[in-house]
């Protein structure tokens, strides 16, 4: 799997922004690989194949969602939030403004 292009900034730039401010804040997006949907073309892709012994009929999952550890997942995710960004930049302009600038 491809990884994607690099679509945030380096750690150390982000580091270096913290001491700009007196007051800064952080937030870790909860279980994010499991809240960003894969369409319904593309879940097939992502199918297992499950039995539990060797007697046992296969028994096929699709996921519905981004499957962590994989290499794309990082750019997907990540990808995804600025794409919402875009599309909510008309109802929020500022906040679109602020978000992408730090």
């Amino acid at each position: 799997m491809m990884a994607g292009p690099k679509v945030q900034d380096n750690l150390f730039d982000i580091v270096q922004r913290f001491r700009l401010h007196k007051i800064v804040m952080a937030a870790d997006i909860a279980k994010i690989y499991r809240q960003v949907w894969v369409i319904a073309e593309d879940r097939s892709l992502q199918r297992i194949l499950l039995r539990k012994t060797p007697d046992q009929p296969i028994t096929t999952y699709d996921l519905n969602t981004i499957t962590y550890g994989t290499t794309s997942a990082p750019f997907l995710a990540t990808r995804c939030l600025q794409q919402l960004i875009e599309d909510e930049a008309f109802n929020y302009p500022d906040g679109e403004e602020w978000i992408l600038r730090w």
